[in-house]
């Protein structure tokens, strides 16, 4: 049940967001992730802390800095504002408990979760397609503050950056079952058609970003498996040099167009704070209330952050909460490694690859910072590390 709710939540995208006083919005995805890992944190409470794995003291370290950066906005932030902000703040402690949540799972639904989220991921990217085709001018979304694509994927997420990145994290779940010994003949065939609409869904975004980040992905999972990634490395030059559209989007990642001078000015706005409070930043998701004083503009809906999560990550909490997220990531790196190198997992290498794809994605996107990338990234962690997981 509760994992039916979670991927019809990440399958709903940002069409399933509900209103709220004095915050706006808040989305179906945060209500099921918080019963998820309420779930998750109870049934851990008999682990000792011998038991938990060390990623976990990273993550509370890094909470740590940033609630210390959120209490120093006090300076010159009414109560409301900072309450608002510690929402946030609290949002993300959530969505890191669904580390808990998969951690603890067993055997059987452990495989429940990996099917269950893959067929999502398949239906995401259905659903992108079928809308390319349906509605390939989104011109009319201007009336409602997005940005007027016009024959570009947008799917549920109504954003070819944001959804084209979180189907690259996920092509870490498919590619898993398919590549999986014991998988039955029948689910290789769903799973490699699965990961076949992933990636027509992520070519067809038109997202720079996305495309670099399936690259690396590819690049990764070649360390082990070169010949799947050259062969898909070789399709995907095909469908480039078929598609004038695609080279002329590639082209552009080494031209200043608009998008990216738009990226440049949100960059330097971001540095430019970073030097007036480089220790624990202006506070956790407090950018909507601090632009004034810091006379920043947001661009687009980067409302509450930059077109960078590393970035956005050190003006909130400075450059010791960026240390310590970078410490957290390190942490998750050198185990996932480990597990690729010990266990010949081939979920924990598609991890690793998602989360090398989703770090050169973040450099351009504020995607590690966005709800259905951070719950897909933590659920996938946490099948990684879960008890059971020794099975490749």
């Amino acid at each position: 049940m509760i994992l039916g709710l979670f991927c019809l939540f990440l399958i709903g995208g940002s069409l399933l967001n509900l209103p709220v006083p004095v915050i706006g919005k808040i989305a179906g995805l945060d209500l099921i992730v918080l019963v998820m890992a309420l779930l998750g944190w109870w049934q851990s409470r008999s682990l000792t802390a011998a038991k938990l794995p060390r990623v976990v003291w990273a993550i509370g370290l890094f909470v740590l800095f940033a609630l210390v950066s959120l209490i120093g906005s006090g300076r010159w932030l009414a109560g409301q504002d900072m309450a608002i902000s510690g929402l946030f703040l609290a949002r993300w402690v959530v969505y890191a408990g669904l580390f808990f949540w998969a951690y603890l799972l067993n055997r059987e639904q452990r495989g429940q979760t990996l099917h269950w989220l893959g067929l999502a991921l398949g239906i995401i990217a259905l659903l992108g397609l079928m809308q390319l085709i349906l509605f390939p001018n989104l011109g009319f979304w201007e009336r409602l503050g997005w940005d007027p694509h016009q024959q570009r994927l947008i799917s549920t997420f109504l954003d070819p950056n944001l959804v084209g990145g979180f189907l690259v994290v996920g092509l870490a779940l498919p590619m898993s079952q398919w590549l999986h010994k014991t998988t039955p003949r029948r689910w290789k065939q769903i799973w490699g058609g699965v990961i076949i609409l992933m990636l027509m869904a992520v070519i067809f975004t038109y997202s720079r970003s996305a495309l670099l980040s399936l690259v690396v992905f590819g690049l990764i999972v070649g360390v082990r498996y070169w010949r799947l990634a050259l062969v898909g490395l070789l399709l995907m030059g095909l469908v480039v040099l078929a598609s004038p559209r695609l080279q002329t989007r590639i082209v552009g990642m080494f031209e200043v167009d608009i998008t990216a001078q738009q990226r440049l000015t949100s960059w330097q706005n971001a540095l430019n704070i970073i030097k007036q409070e480089p220790l624990l930043g202006v506070g956790y998701n407090t950018l909507p209330y601090t632009k004034a004083k810091f006379i920043y503009q947001p661009v687009g809906h980067a409302y509450s952050g930059f077109d960078s999560s590393l970035l956005t990550i050190a003006v909130t909490t400075g450059v010791l909460g960026l240390a310590t997220y970078l410490g957290m990531l390190g942490l998750l790196l050198a185990g996932l490694v480990k597990f690729v190198r010990d266990k010949r997992s081939i979920l924990a290498l598609g991890a690793l690859a998602s989360t090398m794809a989703l770090f050169a994605h973040s450099f351009f996107v504020n995607s590690w910072l966005y709800p259905p990338v951070l719950a897909l990234w933590w659920v996938l962690l946490g099948l990684v590390w879960n008890n059971n997981s020794a099975d490749d």
